[in-house]
């Protein structure tokens, strides 16, 4: 725990020797590789986002263009998507066209930023065709349906709100309606978090700025304040920043 005891502080203990064992050199290796990779799907998806022709990462569909074998064989397996933190991805083991977006220190890698074709999903926000397609949860992907069907069959009850978390009225508004309908709040996990690149000479900088931080810092504040209220009547409550 942080404060174990009153002599006592993590902030004064030593790293863990990493025993040899524990060295992979294949494993590192190849996620060494997924980095590079990643590193110029993430440069292509800024670039549309600086055009402002996309806003989050996940509105995105990078197309890579792989020529190099080993990196095709790292990515063998791998969840693109989630790696790229985007609702879809593609890979072709093939030389990328002449206007795909590269860096010169990542050789055999190319890729094209499409936009991410479906619907949102109202619980991942991943934009998918197949969001609409489940009758009993029209609104989510199939995955996350099958998640509130596995909360149901075990007596459960999962609900979600839409909440701008830089709306301190809407955020006490939001927990008052949470806990009147569980019946009270017994933890609240802050986990939010926003992007915004912006040069900073541009004239929107200062605006996404203010929008960073009050997302990024100030809402933890003003939900951990909304919800005080309700944790304290809780036999086990818990605050989680993370």
């Amino acid at each position: 725990s942080r404060f174990p005891d009153l002599n006592n502080s993590i902030h004064e203990m030593q790293f863990l020797d990493v025993k040899n064992e524990w060295n992979n050199s294949e494993l590192f290796e190849k996620w060494e590789s997924i980095r590079s990779i990643r590193k110029v799907v993430t440069g292509a998806i800024e670039l549309e986002r600086k055009e402002k022709r996309i806003g989050s990462s996940l509105e995105a569909k990078p197309i890579l263009f792989i020529s190099d074998d080993n990196y095709v064989g790292a990515l063998k397996d791998i969840d693109l998507p989630e790696i790229f933190i985007t609702s879809q991805a593609e890979m072709r083991n093939e030389k990328g066209p002449e206007n795909a977006f590269t860096l010169d220190e990542i050789d055999d890698v190319a890729v094209i930023c499409d936009i991410a074709e479906g619907n949102k999903c109202s619980r991942s926000w991943k934009i998918l065709p197949e969001v609409g397609t489940d009758k009993e949860y029209p609104d989510l992907s199939l995955r996350d349906a099958e998640v509130m069907r596995e909360i149901n069959d075990e007596g459960k009850v999962a609900k979600g709100w839409a909440l701008d978390l830089a709306d301190g009225v809407a955020i006490k508004k939001v927990f008052e309606e949470i806990a009147d309908h569980f019946g009270g709040i017994d933890i609240l996990v802050n986990n939010a978090g926003i992007s915004i690149p912006s040069p900073i000479d541009d004239e929107s900088y200062e605006r996404n700025w203010s929008k960073s931080m009050d997302i990024l810092i100030t809402a933890q504040t003003k939900t951990i304040r909304a919800a005080v209220p309700h944790i304290r009547k809780s036999e086990n409550p818990r605050i989680v920043n993370i």
